[in-house]
């Protein structure tokens, strides 16, 4: 009885210890490190660039893929609706404030009246102007060469890297879980390996 407890301890050790360095292993050594003239480094740390690469492309193409999508949620009314008060908010600044500064004779010749008629104009051209120019505007913003060298750069970064590190200390609750895991299902097929030796 006492060799299939051992057997079962052993194995179940042994997998915690399996699972526990693989775990152990996805994030550090951060550098890599010579242990017995074998060089050691973390999954993530030694592939991040790959990783960040492979990211971007993943990115870039839904971008593209889905760029008509993009300019249809840019320029909705209900953002456009959003926009329209500020709009009309510098334009009414624009015509009782810059205007009689910047061209006096023309300030003097138009009274309120008028400045609310031209407001209107102004207003009801923007609303049909605008979404034309952010849709122009996000077509070469997609387009634009500097977009995926940008994005792999931002993606490379040392923030990313900090921010992709900074997740094992979030995972660490479903690490334990797992290495729980691997200890139970060592004990487990210990016993059994025991039993059936036995």
């Amino acid at each position: 009885m006492s060799t299939i407890l051992i057997s079962a301890l052993i194995n179940g050790i042994g997998c915690w210890l399996c699972v526990s360095l693989m775990l152990y292993l996805v994030f550090k050594p951060e550098q890599p490190v010579n242990i017995a003239g074998i060089k050691v480094q973390g999954a993530v740390p030694a592939n991040f660039k790959k990783l960040s690469q492979k990211l971007a492309d993943i990115i870039y193409q839904l971008i593209l893929t889905h760029k008509e999508n993009l300019k249809k949620e840019i320029t909705a009314q209900d953002k456009m609706d959003k926009l329209m008060p500020q709009i009309e908010s510098h334009i009414d600044f624009f015509l009782r404030e810059k205007l009689p500064k910047s061209m006096p004779m023309v300030a003097m010749l138009i009274g309120d009246k008028t400045i609310g008629q031209i407001k209107e104009v102004f207003v009801s051209e923007i609303s049909v102007l605008f979404p034309q120019l952010i849709g122009q505007y996000a077509d070469g913003l997609l387009e634009d060469d500097r977009l995926y060298p940008m994005l792999t750069e931002k993606l490379q970064s040392a923030a990313v890297y900090s921010y992709i590190s900074g997740t094992q200390s979030k995972l660490k609750g479903l690490f334990s879980k797992v290495k729980w895991g691997a200890l139970v299902f060592g004990l487990i097929y210990g016993l059994l390996i025991g039993l059936i030796a036995a």
